[in-house]
């Protein structure tokens, strides 16, 4: 079974082949009292993009590749390179990811003129 390793945090998840990338990592932060992504996400509708993780090590491998819709939001929210939206990324095989800093979290393009 595959394992996806989050940094910062060093902890390791066991999970089913075909495991959703945001639901493996919540429910690992839940269990040790972490709060791993923000309030508010829309529940994997492409909505708000504040799931982003930075896919360290095994993202060819490790995950099903990316939608051209997922690519394009990584990159018009402002993502580090080699980053995945966790709601819609499905765990093939072993993987590494980081969770990003505040600042490098994503916001939707046309959110950027609100207050």
């Amino acid at each position: 079974m595959p394992t996806v390793t989050v940094l910062p945090h060093g902890f390791r998840i066991v999970v089913e082949a075909r495991a959703n990338l945001f639901d493996a990592i919540e429910r690992e932060g839940r269990r040790r009292g972490l709060s791993l992504f923000p309030l508010g996400l829309c529940g994997g509708k492409l909505q708000c993009c504040q799931c982003g993780v930075v896919v360290v090590d095994g993202g060819e491998t490790g995950l099903k590749r990316p939608y051209p819709r997922e690519s394009e939001l990584v990159r018009e929210t402002g993502y580090p390179t080699g980053s995945r939206l966790t709601c819609i990324s499905t765990v093939r095989g072993d993987v590494t990811v980081r969770l990003p800093d505040e600042c490098e979290r994503g916001r939707r393009p046309e959110a950027d003129g609100d207050p």
